[in-house]
């Protein structure tokens, strides 16, 4: 399965949850936070960040196109959406 991203969408995952060093998971951001997830696919245009496949980003929250393929889920976010790209 190959997916090809339209002009001026990113393609992501969602981010695995957070964990601190013992192994706890951290509470999920409180409504209306922006989410993050992790660049599967570019499409072609200028994103605001530098972006490279495998990247971890944060992007507005209820903008985003969540599908379905197989028994993964993903992502399609506009550029303009991207708030963020952590490091």
């Amino acid at each position: 399965m190959k997916i090809i991203p339209g002009k001026n969408i990113v393609v992501c995952r969602a981010a695995p949850p957070e964990k601190t060093k013992s192994g706890l998971q951290l509470p999920t951001p409180e409504k209306g936070a922006p989410e993050t997830g992790i660049v599967y696919r570019i499409g072609p245009g200028k994103p605001p960040v530098k972006l490279t496949i495998g990247a971890k980003i944060v992007y507005r929250r209820y903008t985003d196109n969540k599908v379905s393929i197989g028994v993964e889920e993903f992502n399609f976010v506009k550029m303009e959406d991207i708030l963020a790209l952590v490091k």
